[in-house]
């Protein structure tokens, strides 16, 4: 089964090795995730079937997109930690 993990921000979003920089404002974060092979994303669309109540947070137009995707083969279980660091 493949997964994502994503939140929608209006802060500027940096791919880096380390996860997603996210800067607003001059103070910046960085969102990380372990447990598992991932990638990080910030070129996401919007999901389908997206329930009516998040879909405002989707259409904004100065939004953008952090995100991790990872792969759980069938049968297995994982179990991903994500943190949002201050830099």
């Amino acid at each position: 089964m493949h997964v994502r993990w994503n939140l929608v921000t209006d802060a500027s979003v940096q791919l880096t090795p380390q996860g997603v920089v996210l800067s607003a404002k001059d103070k910046k974060m960085l969102l990380h995730a372990e447990g598992c092979p991932l990638e990080y994303t910030t070129d996401i669309s919007v999901p389908e079937n997206t329930p009516s109540e998040f879909a405002p947070f989707y259409e904004k137009k100065h939004q953008r997109f952090a995100a991790f995707t990872f792969v759980v083969p069938a049968g297995q279980s994982v179990s991903v930690k994500t943190r949002l660091e201050r830099l």
